[in-house]
């Protein structure tokens, strides 16, 4: 006796595959997509450590020069 026809752990695979492919697309058209959340963070972190280093470079030079800053493009 031949059996045709979808076994019950194909069935349910495919389910999950879909599920998961649902999600992963309805992430991707909310407004509070959470990929798009981490990239702004990253963004606004790699933000802050460049002005945390403008910042120190500012204060090397003023110390570096004896309080005083080097009149750079002066006319």
């Amino acid at each position: 006796m031949k059996k045709r026809g979808i076994s019950l752990i194909v069935l349910v695979v495919t389910i999950i595959v879909i599920i998961i492919l649902a999600g992963a697309v309805i992430l991707s058209l909310t407004n509070n997509n959470p990929i798009e959340e981490a990239n702004e963070a990253t963004f606004k972190s790699n933000i802050e450590a460049y002005n945390s280093e403008i910042t120190l470079y500012v204060a090397k030079q003023y110390t570096s020069t004896i309080g005083t800053f080097s009149k750079v493009n002066e006319k």
